[in-house]
């Protein structure tokens, strides 16, 4: 039986603070969607959703893994920066995070078979899951680590602003046929890059100590 100890820090490892924001600019795209052709199909939503949830939950996971020097480093953790810091302080092993990705990948997988499937196999929609994919692992993971060579808040803002407010729409009809869906995500992206920058102050002093570059540091 999994302890209560266990399960709070593994939710505190999966820093739920960050999925707010992509639910809803995910949502945003799939109301855009509703409005010009006026109709939702809720399978797509969820499913649609539940990827989006687990990719940014990869990209946690990933992030703790290969971020774990610079957060025993940190010592100005807030609640957006400087990891969970449930590995530093030895509440979740170095083991089980591995196995937990390896799980989340998989699943992010078999949806994404699904999601394809009920959206006829559409080139955007298979463009979309392989591109999310790859970023989430990218952002963190060799041998892209784009936090690392100063594209890490670039990549947060492009999926944030772009991204996950297509994903809303085109999940639902297969097609980007919206050009307000880009113009939307523009605003998006600047927000989040001037929010993400931001929040790498904290981090300044770790990050220099491990060489990772975020805009911040540069």
């Amino acid at each position: 039986m999994v302890s209560s100890d266990k399960i709070v820090s593994w939710l505190k490892l999966m820093r739920l603070q960050f999925y707010s924001m992509p639910l809803v600019v995910y949502t945003l795209g799939a109301l855009i969607f509703y409005r010009i052709n006026n109709f939702f199909l809720f399978k797509n939503f969820f499913i649609g959703y539940l990827i989006i949830f687990l990719i940014e939950l990869e990209t946690v996971l990933t992030n703790e893994y290969y971020d774990f020097e610079a957060d025993k480093l940190n010592k100005n953790p807030t609640r957006f920066t400087g990891g969970s810091r449930m590995l530093v302080e030895n509440k979740i092993s170095i083991k089980e995070v591995k196995y937990s990705i390896a799980v989340v990948f998989l699943i992010i997988i078999l949806l994404s078979a699904y999601l394809l499937k009920i959206t006829s196999f559409s080139n955007e929609v298979y463009f979309l899951l392989f591109i999310g994919i790859i970023l989430c692992i990218s952002y963190t993971a060799p041998p892209l680590k784009l936090s690392y060579r100063g594209f890490g808040e670039l990549n947060v803002a492009f999926i944030h602003g772009f991204y996950v407010t297509t994903c809303g729409y085109v999940f639902q009809k297969s097609i980007l046929d919206a050009p307000i869906i880009l113009i939307v995500g523009i605003s998006i992206f600047f927000s989040s890059l001037a929010g993400v920058s931001l929040a790498g102050l904290p981090d300044l002093e770790s990050d220099r100590l491990v060489s990772k570059k975020s805009l911040a540091s540069i």
